[in-house]
């Protein structure tokens, strides 16, 4: 989760791409660092304004490779990051339909839940990814803290974002769940000074981005984080746009 990681790996991509045009994975994968790439920021060479690419890639592995299941995670990821959780959540489903028992689909299902504020189902599907990855990339458990944080599981949320950060320490997410976990618990000043560690890593954040990527039928979860992010002094941002 850094920009040279990214840069890294979209120029191996495009060069397994130049040796086969039609290898349906290398646009999976592209389409899922692209959405990374936007979704955090990292290079600053992908925005909003370029969701069509990203959405394209997936797409095209898909219509190169309909039963690839990481090509579903990849469409997923990227209609969440569009927020068409709809479309997100047919995505899943597909995957999950194609290969019941794969990491990648539990993921891209428990996600989606998780944003639409079914967590319950949530914590049970992430779990189940994390389940079947023991050596589980960093954003696996970054999503299961927050579920676990969104269903009240106030300790193992701590816990899973603790191991997160020993995986990625400049995973600004995993310290967003460890924040929020650490102030429900009611131990404020070590939620206050991951506040300042996270403002360093990333010295933009407000309260609103804290809280960001829930839909508006999981505002209360929304509201909930935005409030704890105050409470260890973070501002409250601008309005997003429409």
């Amino acid at each position: 989760y850094s920009a040279q990681g990214v840069r890294e790996a979209r120029r191996l991509l495009r060069q397994a791409l130049a040796i086969d045009p039609q290898y349906a994975p290398a646009w999976a994968y592209l389409g899922m660092t692209d959405t990374i790439d936007i979704g955090l920021k990292l290079t600053g060479e992908w925005d909003a304004s370029r969701s069509g690419e990203m959405l394209a890639h997936a797409q095209r592995a898909i219509a190169l490779q309909p039963d690839l299941t990481a090509a579903y995670v990849a469409l997923s990821q990227a209609h969440g990051l569009t927020g068409d959780l709809d479309a997100a959540l047919a995505a899943a489903q597909q995957c999950f339909k194609l290969s019941p028992n794969d990491a990648g689909c539990f993921y891209v299902l428990g996600a989606t839940q998780l944003r639409m504020g079914h967590t319950k189902d949530a914590v049970r599907n992430l779990a189940q990814a994390m389940d079947r990855n023991p050596l589980a990339p960093a954003f696996l458990p970054a999503f299961y803290a927050t579920a676990l944080w969104a269903d009240r599981q106030l300790e193992e949320a701590l816990r899973v974002s603790t191991e997160c950060l020993a995986k990625a320490p400049d995973f600004s997410r995993c310290r967003v769940d460890r924040i929020a976990a650490l102030f429900e618990l009611g131990r404020t000043d070590e939620a206050r000074d991951e506040a300042a560690r996270l403002v360093s890593l990333v010295p933009t954040m407000t309260a609103r981005q804290f809280a960001a990527g829930f839909a508006d039928g999981a505002s209360a979860l929304r509201e909930r984080r935005a409030a704890a992010a105050q409470q260890v002094g973070l501002p409250l941002g601008a309005e997003p746009r429409k």
